[in-house]
């Protein structure tokens, strides 16, 4: 199995070259022992807002992740509820904490700028749409029976540079977040496994068919809002709208019921109490 210090690579992608990240580059690799800059263009899966290539996409792999894991981790609130964030946190210290959290703030808001002066769009129609400016993908782990767990965490267009370090500032609750969804998928697979080794491969397969593990299997990935001042699950911004829709009707109909749907009011409050919790838990503030 490669080391840590094996493992600790960067790939930074930008989709203009006249974006300047090569101080970017030189922080890195501080903390990776390969950091690679590299031009990409778009394909086909630029039509969903919230899964647009960024403009400039930074990739830290399992060990290069480290340090700004443990960093973002040690700026929340003063206490940490995941074991695996609490061994990260005393693994790396609180001299490090602190120096790596202000060296990282500075240069996130600096290419996040920069990528911003890029000015690259998307037309839908008759619409323009701006693309994300900045990526950070963050390898949190390795799980045993899976792909390595990987955080996105998208800047949108519209945040200020107080916007982008507040944002960055609340990181560390969405990488404990990410981290508890890990061991969750992690926990499911294994439960499968064990099923289909005792001969029970259908109640295993069940398994891993259920909504939550299928949910669990997306790759996390969040996008800050600074309305809420909160990062949102982009797969619940997807398909936020729907789900708001379809609450207002059902809240018409408990209202004022048409003949056919009399005497299902309890059934469709319990909706409308889904939906809503489903909006709530894709935040994190």
């Amino acid at each position: 199995m490669p080391s840590m210090a094996e493992e600790a690579r960067v790939q930074i992608s930008r989709q203009r070259s006249s974006v300047d990240v090569d101080d970017l580059r030189i922080f890195l690799s501080n903390y990776a022992q390969v950091v690679t800059v590299r031009e990409v263009h778009p394909g086909p899966e630029m039509n969903v807002d919230w899964f647009l290539q960024a403009t400039v996409d930074v990739v830290l792999s399992y060990g290069a992740a480290h340090p700004f894991v443990a960093s973002l981790l040690g700026s929340v609130s003063g206490y940490l509820t995941s074991a695996t964030a609490k061994k990260i946190y005393e693994k790396f210290g609180d001299a490090l904490i602190e120096k790596t959290l202000e060296k990282f703030l500075d240069q996130v808001a600096h290419v996040y700028k920069r990528a911003k002066k890029a000015n690259i769009c998307l037309m839908r129609g008759d619409e323009v749409i701006p693309v994300p400016p900045l990526r950070i993908r963050l390898e949190l782990n390795r799980p045993k029976l899976s792909d390595p767990a990987t955080l996105a965490l998208t800047f949108p267009y519209d945040l200020t540079d107080t916007q982008v370090r507040d944002a960055l500032m609340v990181a560390g609750k969405v990488v404990e977040t990410a981290i508890k969804k890990a061991e969750k998928r992690r926990r499911y697979e294994e439960r499968a496994r064990k099923l289909i080794v005792k001969g029970k491969s259908d109640d295993g397969t069940r398994l891993l068919a259920d909504e939550e593990y299928i949910q669990l299997r997306r790759t996390p990935a969040y996008a800050y809002r600074p309305d809420e001042k909160a990062w949102i699950d982009a797969w619940v911004l997807a398909d936020q709208a729907v789900q708001e829709e379809r609450a207002a009707q059902l809240r018409e109909a408990i209202k004022n019921p048409p003949p056919e749907m009399k005497g299902y009011e309890k059934a469709m409050r319990k909706m409308v109490a889904g939906i809503e919790k489903y909006l709530r838990e894709g935040r994190v503030r």
